[in-house]
């Protein structure tokens, strides 16, 4: 039982109790924060002027993008989902303040380079914990069709734990390798989620436009995806040298196309609770085409590659989903703010500077800063926009 008692009478709770009334709002809060102090350091550090005892190399930005930044937003809202698909209650108070505070202690261990067995299972204890929460109410209440998600989370926690392992040497392992294989996995927990969300959220979109179209999307072809991706992830993780590779790929872009056949409504397609996850799954597609070429001989750059994963579908759905769930569950209608609007286009247009191929090294350097500066922006207009909600009791008095 948490220790704050949540009532729906009580619009003038502690500023701590209200942070901690939902798994979302501390963790959508860290997920816009980490993001813009990540990259803030990874640009300082590329120009030198990071201080020495701070470790910032790019296994540093690397893993702080994929387990931090984004593992932060996997437990914000699996934490959100599964009191509402489990039908179980929330975790809240100091449990949930336990939790944050593992994940703070992580990005602590990381950013000091602290080495040790203790401070590794620090830092990689969290998404295993997040994927333990999950599991827990996969085992008592049986929702459907949550097997994959948490099991897909479960795996990034295990590549977690592989990566902690390579950086203080207990395995063979060059932490950097797991990137790619990890960003895979990612992409293909977006994938889920976005699956589940674009139809309630197509719905909202159709009756704002008034139009008569019908969504017809078949949770299979989601989830068929999901596992192409999952498959996918599991020949780059095992440095499959064949051309079934590259096939595998370019079926799983096949699979994300497929999708976004399935999802179009036309006109309605617009609004800024819809296009972004047709932006993500694109993005999804282009990688896993790229990684296709690459794997049939077309030698491409895979830090390209990672960034479209990374910042084209990663931080585009991530964004577009903590806003649509920051306002849904602080008891505001679907009505995407302005600012917040403005924040996603901030991250499509950083993607697209940031994952066109360099033509030469100044040109890189400047398309790197701008991104760099979009993607700040970015994660700054969703805190001035949809975090003040974060911080308050639900409008409509309700417990969340």
């Amino acid at each position: 039982m948490s220790v704050f008692t949540l009532t729906e009478s009580a619009p003038h709770r502690a500023r701590g109790a209200i942070v901690l009334a939902y798994g979302f709002r501390p963790f959508f809060l860290a997920t816009a924060g980490w993001a813009i102090v990540t990259l803030s350091l990874w640009m300082l550090a590329l120009a030198g002027l990071t201080p020495t005892w701070l470790a910032i190399d790019l296994a540093w930005h690397q893993h702080e993008m994929i387990f931090g930044v984004f593992g932060a937003a996997i437990a914000g809202f699996l934490l959100t989902a599964i009191p509402e698909w489990a039908k179980v209650a929330p975790l809240t108070g100091w449990p949930l303040a336990l939790l944050v505070g593992l994940w703070f202690a992580g990005r602590g261990v990381m950013i000091l380079g602290i080495d040790g067995v203790a401070s590794a299972l620090v830092a990689a204890a969290f998404l295993p914990c997040v994927a333990a929460i999950g599991a827990r109410s996969l085992i008592t209440q049986r929702p459907p069709r949550l097997g994959l998600l948490i099991s897909l989370i479960g795996i990034l926690g295990v590549l977690e734990v592989g990566w902690q392992a390579g950086r203080i040497g207990l395995l063979a392992i060059e932490p950097t390798f797991i990137a790619l294989p990890s960003l895979a996995i990612l992409a293909a927990l977006i994938t889920l989620v976005s699956g589940r969300i674009i139809i309630v959220v197509s719905q909202f979109a159709l009756i704002a436009e008034q139009s008569t179209r019908q969504l017809r999307a078949e949770p299979a072809s989601t989830e068929i995806a999901a596992w192409l991706l999952l498959l996918l992830a599991g020949v780059l993780l095992l440095d499959v040298q064949s051309p079934i590779v590259g096939w595998i790929a370019f079926a799983a872009a096949a699979a994300q196309i497929h999708r976004l056949c399935e999802w179009w409504i036309g006109l309605a397609m617009r609004q800024s609770y819809v296009w972004p996850l047709h932006a993500g799954s694109l993005m999804i597609a282009i990688a896993c085409t790229a990684i296709g070429f690459d794997g049939l001989g077309s030698s491409l750059s895979l830090s390209l590659i990672a960034h479209t994963f990374g910042v084209g579908a990663s931080a585009l759905v991530t964004l577009a989903v903590m806003t649509i769930a920051g306002l849904r569950h602080t008891g505001h209608d679907l009505v995407i703010p302005r600012l917040a609007t403005a924040a996603l286009v901030c991250v499509a247009i950083a993607t697209l500077l940031r994952t066109i191929p360099p033509i030469h090294d100044t040109y890189f350097r400047i398309m790197l800063g701008l991104s760099a500066a979009l993607w700040i922006a970015a994660f700054a207009l969703y805190l001035a926009s949809v975090g003040p909600a974060l911080l308050r009791p639900r409008i409509d008095g309700k417990i969340g």
